[in-house]
């Protein structure tokens, strides 16, 4: 919610939501859209109300997913971690960590907090345990801020040119942990996350894993 930032960004978002219209048209609307974090640049009132206006009024009537970001959990007022989340889940009307079902896919949006040490906690690693056990026919998309560790990688890494997965602060340092999850069960097909401003070049920013 900054005139500066609006100058530039607003020409961007709307040539994205136009584009999103144009492929919408040509092969039919999606069951919902999904961002798993880092929709606004602080957690303050102002900016959640200006996101959700604007995905509100671009992506209706296509239900839309939000999750948790480093920068939901800034905040100018310096509130506590515990308030932040509290206030994501009052804006956006959902728990920061939440599933749900759209036909025979099982979707499960996961909080990542502890910047700059990154981590899933144990109440969401037990959490998303559970989704996969109790939908074990569903095909499960997992959503989640930070990649998986030596997954999204640099395009040069002499001249650090990106953020990648092998840095602190921009992989999940409990990666290990989260591959032990999935590895449990085969109907864990994909992790989908943000965080590393990536552009398509770089190296394994799509990548597959066998597990367990």
């Amino acid at each position: 919610a900054n005139p500066a930032w609006q100058a530039i960004h607003t020409p961007r978002m709307s040539q994205m939501f136009k584009d999103l219209r144009q492929l919408w048209s040509s092969e039919g609307m999606p069951a919902f859209c999904v961002s798993p974090g880092d929709l606004i640049e602080m957690g303050d009132p102002e900016n959640y109300q200006l996101v959700r206006q604007q995905l509100t009024h671009n992506l209706a009537p296509v239900p839309f997913y939000p999750g948790v970001g480093n920068h939901e959990l800034f905040a100018s007022n310096q509130e506590s971690m515990a308030e932040l989340l509290e206030s994501f889940a009052t804006f956006w009307e959902k728990p920061p960590r939440y599933y749900w079902v759209e036909g025979e896919v099982l979707c499960v949006m996961l909080d990542v907090v502890g910047y700059g040490a990154p981590v899933l906690t144990r109440e969401s690693l037990a959490f998303l345990e559970t989704a996969l056990a109790k939908h074990p026919r569903h095909i499960a998309i997992i959503f989640a801020h930070c990649p998986l560790s030596e997954t999204v990688l640099d395009r040069d890494p002499a001249r650090d040119l990106d953020y990648d997965s092998l840095e602190p602060f921009f992989y999940l340092e409990n990666s290990e942990e989260v591959r032990a999850v999935l590895a449990r069960h085969t109907n864990a097909c994909l992790y989908i996350s943000g965080h590393t401003h990536s552009g398509w070049q770089a190296p394994n920013l799509v990548m597959t894993e066998e597990l367990g």
